[in-house]
């Protein structure tokens, strides 16, 4: 969702969290979704829900290339 992106750009931390959060309810098949959920999470220090994030999407789309590279990051 363009919006939260530019909500999580312009410091809209909050705003741009419920809009993903929205966005994911009415399209829980995409799994860049959760991509953007787990930075959500990363950058706010909460490793253990960016994991859970990045498990989702991977779940849809195990190569899904910018989740396997979050994960590895994370540990």
């Amino acid at each position: 969702n363009l919006a939260a992106l530019y909500l999580l750009n312009a410091n809209e931390i909050e705003l741009a969290k419920k809009q993903l959060d929205e966005v994911v309810k009415i399209a829980p098949d995409r799994p860049e979704l959760y991509i953007h959920l787990a930075n959500y999470f990363v950058n706010n220090n909460q490793k253990n829900k960016a994991l859970e994030a990045i498990n989702q999407s991977l779940e849809l789309d195990p190569r899904n290339s910018a989740a396997l590279e979050l994960k590895k990051k994370l540990y």
